[in-house]
């Protein structure tokens, strides 16, 4: 019988953290649809983003079995001999890195594995932050990285991991040739719900974290200028303090305005479930969850075209607008808010629809497969 390959994953976040959003659902879908075929290590920290407390519930510095991987929380004092003792390990076929710009779990490890010769074992998951809008923020430290990432020719012994066409393009121009595996991610699988009716009072969701790059505020000034009377409820990490509060002290005379911070993705079911909108003027996203998990549950988005889903307009199952068009965006939000009810849930059923035609979850999983057995 024939081995599973043994795939060493390296990334800050873990289930059951949440509150890095994308980043950690992407991991954990891709975990959990293929662990019967591959047999993952995940070695991660001990706590969730920018908590000073750690997990409870599960041990830390050694592996534990869940389901049918394996798992370790890993404390600041142990962690760099655990990591790098499990690089060492070679019984590992592959070492996935699930981000670009961390500095214990993809930047040490790179120039860990380079001193050792095992680049080749190396596939990189970028997860967006090689687009051009996540490049802005703290742009000075990432191109440092970049300069030494290619000093150093480290892009040409590993595979990079992209989500689409568009992801793709972005890593070319930041960092130049490299071998790019292009597999979208695996969203999770929601069963749908019929929409009825668009609520009196439209009800728009933002769930994302609270940063400049996703871009709240904006959100926040477009709904303002639409003139309409709405609800908006924010769900999300709120992990940049300034940015956050400057949102919370913006007025909106025409809007019921409410945050919620982060909450556990099941818990932002019944979020999904109870708005009519979601809305995400986003400066950068290389795939979305939320964006998907919206559609899925019947809601209609209002999105930045800085996104991978730009014929959403076109499928009539939202809005999709460049981010300087000040007036699209209003009269976007407007044509939102007035929908009838029967053409609202017709929107509703085309958004739904949306996922079923553009997500072939055995095509992506056998990608994936394909992926990780190349190292086998």
């Amino acid at each position: 019988m024939k081995l599973k390959p043994k795939i060493l994953i390296l990334t800050d976040w873990f289930v059951p953290g949440y509150k890095a959003g994308g980043p950690i659902q992407s991991l954990n879908n891709m975990v959990e649809s293929l662990q019967h075929e591959i047999d993952f290590h995940v070695l991660t920290g001990d706590r969730d983003l920018l908590e000073s407390v750690p997990y409870s519930g599960v041990e830390f510095d050694q592996w534990m079995k869940v389901d049918s991987h394996s798992r370790m929380y890993t404390t600041a004092k142990s962690r760099q001999a655990l990591i790098l003792e499990a690089l060492k390990n070679d019984t590992y076929q592959g070492v996935y890195l699930n981000s670009f710009f961390s500095i214990d779990f993809s930047i040490k490890p790179l120039l860990a594995l380079r001193r050792m010769n095992r680049l080749n074992k190396v596939i990189l998951a970028p997860r967006g932050m090689l687009g051009a809008g996540a490049l802005k923020i703290k742009g000075l430290k990432k191109g440092l990285f970049i300069w030494l990432f290619n000093r150093l020719n480290i892009g040409s012994s590993i595979r990079i991991h992209s989500t689409d066409k568009s992801e793709s393009s972005d890593i070319l121009k930041a960092i130049g040739k490299v071998a790019i595996r292009e597999i979208s991610n695996l969203p999770a699988q929601i069963k749908p719900h019929r929409k009825t009716a668009k609520s009196p009072i439209p009800k728009f969701l933002f769930a994302s974290r609270v940063s400049p790059k996703k871009n709240l505020k904006l959100a926040m000034e477009h709904l303002n200028a639409s003139g309409e009377m709405l609800e908006l409820n924010v769900f999300g990490q709120e992990d940049d303090v300034e940015y956050a509060r400057m949102c919370r002290s913006y007025l909106m005379p025409n809007a019921t305005l409410e945050f919620h911070g982060a909450v556990p993705p099941k818990s932002l079911k019944s979020a999904y479930l109870n708005h009519d909108f979601f809305i995400l003027p986003t400066m950068n996203e290389n795939f979305g969850h939320a964006i998907i998990e919206a559609l899925a549950y019947g809601l209609p988005v209002i999105i930045s075209d800085q996104c991978p889903w730009g014929d959403v307009e076109s499928f009539g199952a939202g809005w999709v607008i460049p981010l300087k068009d000040t007036e699209r965006w209003k009269e976007c939000i407007r044509e939102a808010a007035i929908l009838s009810d029967v053409d609202y849930v017709k929107m509703s059923e085309r958004a739904q629809q949306y996922v079923h035609d553009k997500i072939n979850f055995d095509d992506i999983r056998s990608h994936y497969l394909n992926l990780f057995r190349e190292t086998s």
